[in-house]
């Protein structure tokens, strides 16, 4: 075999061109380092004088020249100028070195009357090497983090805007009162649904007890009579208690372990408040005034909730896959509801607010989801102690507990058999 048969027509990017010649260069940079005042001495004859230290290959540089002929020369000129203008890496058919993946750099063209029909072409390519660099990554736990306080600005605003009790007749301000007093009653109800531990612990519990008794003690009185107060002090109560699965104690009540399994548990709940509010017909401007109030509380308390929900999975690494993915389209759902809600009343900041947190929610759990391991569905043939289960999966029989729990067992010394167990992959 001669070189003749090595030989490849020339093209660039698909584009043909005739090659009259090439050179290739490459090397290796490299850096002079003198000492001063080195001369040889009979004390230390062989003292450098200069060292030269390697820094790495060089790219391999190309250099093609090369030329386009014939009547429709113009067009296949034209061709060629394209795909060198065109960024990034391509494929160089060379006619002596194959196919080579190359960056364009510098050309140039140049045409003679003399030489009617041709157009001649000096082309240069670089060697692409890698980038070693690191991609930038997006903080989506950051971007969740700054959609929700504009939402709850924006939540808080909105019922500025809407509740009034201040120079209407007195029963107004006592129908807001009986509201908030159910938003404190569901409120102790999540707690309540808490292991003793954590009601008792950390500022939380003692927020929703002062909530409640303001609310009880002030009736009619300046709390319910100043909005931003009360927008303040019931969306932070509210949040608070959203936001119970970040805080240490949680991890003793299972909040943490429960969300991390995309379970919202009782903390649901308050995302529902007032489904048991009769409406208020609104046969007078008054009474219009308190139907708008009482819609106002409630989504408050119900915006704030969700909002405080979806802060809380920000600071929450899923367990696996699916439970990241059964977090995501639970909080899905309910920020949809919120959406609609906030449409409906055409809240339109609002709406555009809480879109944008679920977009933010939806991008953060699905990127950190990527790399989870996944649930693998499995079934004993015989019941056995799940520490056993845990070693013979996992080689680590400290992950009984996690087993039991993901699985709703009582006690970790007895796995059922024959019934579909949720164990995590490898």
């Amino acid at each position: 075999m001669t070189w003749r048969d090595d030989f490849r027509p020339a093209s660039w990017r698909g584009v043909a061109f005739h090659v009259e010649a090439h050179d290739r260069g490459s090397g290796h940079s490299q850096e002079t380092h003198l000492f001063p005042r080195a001369e040889a001495s009979e004390s230390s004859p062989e003292r450098p004088d200069h060292y030269v230290e390697d820094l790495g290959r060089e790219p391999d540089l190309y250099q093609v020249e090369g030329y386009v002929v014939g009547d429709d020369y113009l067009t296949a000129a034209a061709e060629l100028d394209a795909a060198m203008r065109q960024p990034g890496a391509g494929t160089l058919v060379h006619p002596y070195l194959g196919e080579l993946t190359v960056k364009p750099s510098t050309w140039r063209r140049r045409e003679d009357r003399r030489e009617g029909g041709l157009a001649r072409f000096t082309l240069n390519f670089t060697e692409p090497g890698r980038d070693s660099n690191p991609a930038p990554r997006v903080d989506t736990q950051a971007q969740v983090d700054l959609a929700a306080d504009r939402a709850v600005v924006l939540t808080e605003a909105r019922f500025v805007e809407t509740y009034e009790v201040e120079g209407r007749p007195g029963f107004l301000a006592e129908a807001a009162c009986g509201i908030l007093q159910e938003a404190a009653a569901a409120a102790d109800r999540v707690l309540q649904a808490l292991p003793p531990g954590v009601q008792a612990a950390g500022s939380v519990a003692l927020d929703v007890a002062l909530f409640a008794l303001d609310v009880a003690q002030s009736g009619p009185g300046a709390l319910l009579r100043d909005p931003v107060a009360l927008a303040a002090r019931t969306s932070g109560v509210t949040a608070g208690l959203a936001g119970l699965p970040t805080t240490a104690q949680s991890d003793a009540a299972g909040l943490t372990t429960r969300l991390r399994q995309g379970d919202l548990g009782p903390l649901r709940s308050l995302t529902e408040f007032g489904g048991q509010l009769a409406p208020v017909a609104a046969v007078t401007a008054t009474r219009l005034q308190q139907g708008l109030n009482q819609q106002a509380l409630v989504s408050l308390v119900r915006q704030a909730a969700t909002i405080g929900l979806t802060r809380s999975a920000r600071d929450v690494l899923p367990a696996s896959y699916d439970d990241a993915v059964r977090l995501r389209d639970s909080l899905d759902g309910l920020l949809e509801a919120q959406i609609t809600d906030a449409g409906d009343r055409g809240d339109d900041a609002a709406f555009e607010a809480l879109s944008e947190l679920r977009g933010r929610m939806v991008a953060d759990l699905t990127t950190r989801a990527a790399n989870l391991v996944r649930i693998v569905p499995r079934v004993l043939r015989q019941a056995q102690p799940a520490l056993v289960l845990a070693y013979d999966l996992y080689e680590d029989a400290l992950r009984d507990a996690e087993l039991a729990a993901r699985n709703g067992i009582r006690h970790p010394g007895y796995l059922p058999g024959g019934r579909d167990l949720e164990t995590l992959g490898r």
